[in-house]
């Protein structure tokens, strides 16, 4: 891709650019129970990110170790953004029942 100046627009418009490039989202439907997963505090944004995924996991093809947590949404259509590591626990057990709960996550390209 190319940028072009634009007066004082140029900083704005290649950040702009360049997240849209860099950033990308993934939903993963979850199973109920344990998902054996585990989470710590991305050191940027110090939202949950994908530590360990288990050999055993669900999601071991579908959610690598480094993406970073957006949103919890469960079956009944609540959904949860915002939480910390511990909270994020805390609702993926208490909802462990729920077979139509899923993760939002993002990935960063480096």
């Amino acid at each position: 891709f190319s940028v072009r100046c634009v007066g004082n627009h140029t900083s704005i418009l290649f950040i702009l650019i360049l997240s849209s490039i860099m950033v990308q989202e993934v939903n993963v439907t979850i199973p109920a129970g344990r998902l054996g997963v585990a989470f710590t505090k991305e050191k940027m944004s110090l939202r949950p990110m994908v530590y360990k995924v288990r050999g055993g996991s669900s999601l071991y093809d579908k959610v690598p170790e480094g993406y970073i947590f957006l949103s919890l949404k469960t079956g009944d259509g609540a959904e949860y953004k915002n939480l910390t590591c511990k909270q994020l626990t805390d609702m993926l057990i208490e909802t462990s029942s729920d077979p139509h709960r899923s993760l939002t996550f993002y990935e960063k390209y480096q």
